[in-house]
């Protein structure tokens, strides 16, 4: 989970609403961290990573950033102005 500013008013505002007396907890925890990883983050992420790399599918930033600079483009880009006409 990542909390920028606004953001994590918006969501201590829920906790508080929903959670009295969590957004303490949490605030000794993770204070203003930007990222908020879980506890057990090491072992979801081998889990993670292990499962993409069984099923072949694509699951690191480089990977992921490469295929979208090289996906072909299925379809064109319609205009607003061809449809008006």
């Amino acid at each position: 989970m990542t909390l920028r500013n606004g953001d994590r008013e918006y969501y201590y505002n829920a906790l508080d609403r929903h959670f009295p007396g969590l957004r303490c907890e949490y605030q000794k925890r993770y204070g203003n961290s930007y990222e908020v990883n879980s506890p057990d983050n090491n072992r979801m992420m081998k889990l993670f990573h292990s499962t993409c790399e069984k099923y072949g599918i694509l699951h690191t930033p480089e990977e992921c950033f490469w295929y979208i600079n090289e996906m072909p483009e299925a379809y064109s880009q319609f205009s607003l102005f061809d449809m008006l006409n």
